[in-house]
């Protein structure tokens, strides 16, 4: 109640009353709008953000990844199988020729040599598999990176066409780069110890007596040239 309508200030002035009207009985003498206005524009950026992070979900759902994850393995997989049965055939090559030469083929060293060479070989075919298993990761990893990147992005304002631009564009360039692993072998070199006959060395070293029946008596026989001579042989 304002002061002219309980007598206290005359006459009918409505500014000492405000600039309610007679037709307002309550409420606050000025009535915002603002609070309306946040409201839609908060419920207009949470619909866009919505249409954006479905457009991105659904992007990744019709991509088809699973199977591009298994392709991507195999062939990681079979470039690094060729490579380990490339190396293989060499070093078996490469160890024949020079336990031929040294008269060892057939023997004992022959067949040790032969057990390496598998025990490499399936190592290097374990290794291709332990490569291309996380090669594969690797691409599902860069996928989950780049989809929780993009669900981060629909927050700040991008719109559902932008949303699916996106990560089409982003499983595009995870793909390329992957592809570099289907180019290059990564086993390493598994056989190079094993060239001119590595075994057939370390066995004469390791069993002299066995390929000289010689060597023993001559090491106990003081006339040995090897035991009576004193200098030194350049």
């Amino acid at each position: 109640m304002c002061l002219s309508e309980i007598g206290i200030i005359g006459g009918g002035d409505v500014r000492a009353c405000g600039r309610r009207s007679h037709y307002q009985k309550s409420g606050p003498l000025y009535k915002g709008g603002g609070s309306d206005k946040a409201a839609r524009l908060e419920a207009q950026r949470r619909e866009i953000a919505e249409a954006a992070r479905e457009a991105i979900l659904e992007e990744f759902a019709d991509a088809g990844r699973e199977s591009l994850y298994n392709q991507h393995r195999d062939a990681v997989y079979d470039l690094n199988t060729q490579e380990v049965n490339r190396q293989a055939e060499e070093a078996e090559r490469a160890n024949r020729f020079a336990l031929a030469r040294n008269g060892l083929l057939g023997g004992s060293v022959n067949i040790d040599a032969n057990e390496e060479l598998n025990r490499r070989t399936n190592e290097g075919l374990m290794q291709a598999q332990g490569l291309a298993d996380d090669a594969a990761a690797s691409l599902r990893t860069q996928d989950e990176n780049t989809k929780n990147s993009l669900l981060s992005m629909a927050n700040n304002g991008i719109n559902a066409a932008q949303a699916s631009q996106l990560a089409s564009e982003g499983l595009k360039a995870n793909l390329q780069n992957a592809a570099a692993n289907e180019a290059v072998a990564q086993v390493g070199n598994l056989f190079g110890d094993m060239q001119n006959a590595y075994l057939y060395n370390q066995a004469v070293k390791q069993n002299a007596n066995l390929y000289n029946p010689y060597l023993a008596q001559q090491q106990k026989d003081p006339t040995a040239p090897q035991n009576s001579y004193g200098g030194t042989v350049s």
